[in-house]
């Protein structure tokens, strides 16, 4: 990540752990035990889906905080995403499924 001189780069800790928890969400096997080990609080998966959830909607309702989901795959493998993955990703994170040929030009539109 660059950034100009004196800038700062602030991480949400919330953000970090529900990215890693959306690319768990993508994967199975080894993987995922392996990223749900990064994240590393013991809570089962399925309870930290809920949790996750859970704490998006009351700090989104109490406008304190607003996250903003999504999962970009180039083109050329978005036949490949598993059934079921968007809707999951709509329903736990609030996220949407997209894919792109240029991921890079289209995120930063």
């Amino acid at each position: 990540m660059q950034t100009k001189k004196g800038e700062n780069i602030v991480l949400s800790p919330m953000s970090v752990i529900l990215l890693l928890e959306i690319a768990a969400d993508a994967v199975s096997g080894k993987t995922k035990a392996e990223i749900l080990n990064v994240i590393g609080i013991g809570t089962p998966y399925e309870e930290l889906i809920e949790v996750l959830k859970k704490l998006q909607e009351d700090s989104a309702e109490s406008g304190s905080l607003m996250s903003s989901n999504a999962v970009c795959v180039k083109d050329s493998i978005s036949g490949s995403i598993i059934d079921g993955y968007a809707e999951c990703l709509k329903e736990f994170f609030d996220g949407k499924l997209f894919s792109a040929s240029d991921i890079v030009r289209d995120v930063n539109a």
